[in-house]
């Protein structure tokens, strides 16, 4: 549904019966994959001809890992879920031709199969779905309005009594580490990142005219049965959560300045500051966990480069 992205063709090989891709403009930053013996092999390559004794996923699961960086290549306006991230990270995936392993886009995959499937569902309901939305800086600081963030919130419900009213929702796929810190099984839940994400969709909603009531989040634990049971004390693998509304004005400040600093740097082609402690998920005994075991492009930042020496 978004134009922003087709910077990609999809084409049949009869040489090879496998899927490749041509790129009308400039190769995207996932140019290789990681493979499971640690080596590393260009994605188009990798499309054709597994360069090891047996694939590690098959090839539609490759192309489709591929389709979704294209898809989220840059266009001037940043998204909302690269904005709550580090801006350092979001600069390098978009400038750095990185390497990534098929197994670290697993989650992604999951949860992307997770909301088509409810999104076809509501669009036969008749109910609006990922719909594209932008937000507009507030108030303008240039001639011309400036666009400081896309996103498409997952589902919209027409609250049955208020029709004028729609509930937000949104759809996750967790494991456990994440469902425990959402849902708070074992200590105080954290929902920052939650509440962030869907009061930004609500800004960008009431913006457009559209009277927004609940914002929800549905959260399907993607661990086996047996220890979801063992686990969480309803063993139920389906929650869901209410979010709380923040303040309009300290979302649209957030977002502006973490929009500013990523499109500055795209403009100069100058890395940003590195990423706060809270986005390279520091803590005292495991470090920057995010840096050191979950980040694509820590070999292209200083402090990423700092904290994998000598691994």
């Amino acid at each position: 549904n978004h134009s922003w992205g087709q910077s990609y063709r999809v084409r049949y090989s009869p040489h090879t019966g496998s899927p490749s891709l041509n790129q009308k403009e400039q190769p995207m930053p996932l140019t290789k994959f990681r493979c499971p013996d640690g080596g590393t092999i260009n994605v188009e390559d990798c499309l054709s001809q597994c360069r090891m004794a047996e694939r590690c996923a098959s090839p539609p699961t490759l192309l489709s890992i591929v389709k979704g960086d294209r898809d989220r290549a840059w266009d001037g306006i940043p998204h909302v879920t690269e904005l709550m991230g580090g801006t350092m990270e979001a600069f390098l995936k978009h400038t750095q031709n990185f390497t990534s392993s098929p197994d670290a886009h697993a989650p992604l995959l999951l949860g992307t199969a997770h909301h088509a499937m409810l999104e076809e569902m509501a669009i036969e309901m008749g109910n609006p779905a990922e719909v594209h939305l932008n937000l507009v800086e507030r108030p303008q600081t240039t001639p011309k309005p400036v666009t400081v963030m896309q996103g498409s919130p997952d589902y919209l419900d027409q609250v049955e009594d208020a029709p004028a009213v729609y509930d937000l929702w949104d759809y996750k796929a967790y494991g456990m580490y994440l469902a425990d810190k959402v849902l708070g099984i074992k200590k105080p839940p954290d929902r920052t990142d939650l509440e962030m994400q869907l009061n930004a969709y609500r800004v960008m909603l009431e913006d457009m005219g559209i009277n927004i009531g609940k914002l929800m989040v549905q959260i399907t634990i993607k661990s086996d049965s047996w220890l979801v049971k063992r686990s969480i004390p309803s063993g139920r693998a389906i929650h869901v959560v209410e979010i709380a509304y923040l303040d309009d004005d300290y979302i649209r400040q957030y977002y502006s300045l973490k929009s500013s600093a990523l499109r500055r740097s795209m403009e100069i082609n100058k890395a940003p500051n590195v990423c706060t402690p809270e986005e390279r998920w520091f803590d005292p005994k495991r470090g920057d966990a995010k840096c050191a075991n979950f980040c694509d492009v820590a070999e292209f930042c200083t402090h990423g480069i700092a904290v994998n020496l000598g691994k």
